[in-house]
């Protein structure tokens, strides 16, 4: 059974593994936001001496992710911007997952289940989306405005065109 790390020994290891996979590389590791909108972390493997000769580069919301995310990339032998909306998918993934398993106390490795009953859930989830979905639309055609810039067309459970 292996004993869960803290979050510095996780981190620890995400930068072992990136100087591990970049040997006499240079990384820089930073904290801070520009813009509301963007990751807290960013995390660049470069060529000693020239900053701009980036290696692998990544952001994130949480700094071992973004590290990781970096690693990843280095090793898929890419150097690319990281879709900023799929690291935060990632991110809440993450974080759904911890929840579940602190609430409920069990993973989705859990055999419990048979698949009808996975697809069950997943089946009442999707009703739960389709909610709110349908609240959002009927707000913004609720609006004195129609939604401003919000051009959205939808069609009823029956078919009908609306809005």
């Amino acid at each position: 059974m292996r004993i869960k790390q803290s979050r510095g020994e996780q981190m620890a290891d995400a930068i072992d593994e990136a100087d591990r996979l970049f040997p006499g590389k240079h990384w820089l590791f930073g904290k801070g936001r520009i813009q509301p909108d963007e990751p807290l972390y960013g995390f660049r493997v470069f060529e000693p001496g020239d900053e701009d000769l980036i290696v692998a580069q990544a952001e994130h919301d949480d700094p071992i992710e973004c590290v990781m995310l970096a690693v990843d990339i280095g090793r898929e032998g890419r150097i690319a911007k990281v879709d900023t909306v799929v690291a935060a998918v990632r991110a809440d993934l993450l974080r759904r997952s911890e929840l579940g398993i602190a609430k409920y106390g069990v993973t989705l490795d859990r055999t419990d289940l048979n698949l009808r009953d996975w697809l069950q859930h997943a089946y009442e989830e999707h009703l739960d989306a389709a909610n709110y979905l349908k609240r959002a639309i009927m707000e913004i055609d609720r609006r004195a405005d129609g939604g401003a810039d919000i051009v959205m067309q939808h069609t009823n459970i029956a078919g009908a065109e609306n809005g």
